[in-house]
């Protein structure tokens, strides 16, 4: 397997939102105010970890449940 194969397939914004099942609106306000999951920018594009989203999602659940 190349390293390329490793890889899970990057989300944007509209991919994040489907998951999350926020609009998208939501997502660019989050990213404005560094309140939602980690991305990268690739040029002028904004790309996620599958991965990364889904580590937020679960330190969102351990800070309600504090």
């Amino acid at each position: 397997m190349t390293d390329q194969q490793s890889f899970a397939p990057l989300w944007d914004t509209d991919d994040v939102a489907a998951f999350l099942k926020v609009p998208a609106k939501t997502i660019r306000e989050w990213r404005h105010k560094e309140e939602g999951p980690r991305y990268s920018r690739l040029g002028k594009h904004v790309r996620y970890l599958p991965g990364d989203v889904m580590d937020w999602v679960r330190d969102q659940s351990r800070l309600d449940a504090a």
